[in-house]
């Protein structure tokens, strides 16, 4: 299990560097699986990456949108999620 932890949080790591590398607003976090970044509108923000194939959920009291990275998640996925996610 540590690995399957350890796995996820150094990719949600690598996910959040990539959405600050391309200019987004990435919240605080500490070693988790979790990445929130600013979005004008977060709900239409949630469709729009919907629609390109990625799960992700709106906190819309914090104007953030946020993505669980697990274990299974891959690096080339990840990289996409953050250059659709700059692209808005």
């Amino acid at each position: 299990w540590d690995w399957v932890h350890g796995r996820a949080a150094d990719l949600a790591a690598g996910l959040a560097g990539g959405l600050s590398e391309r200019g987004l607003e990435v919240g605080p976090r500490g070693r988790s699986t979790l990445v929130s970044w600013k979005a004008d509108d977060p709900e239409a923000e949630v469709a729009r990456l919907a629609q390109a194939g990625f799960i992700v959920r709106s906190i819309p009291a914090r104007s953030y949108v946020r993505a669980s990275v697990g274990a299974w998640s891959s690096e080339p996925e990840l990289a996409d999620l953050a250059r659709i996610a700059a692209a808005a």
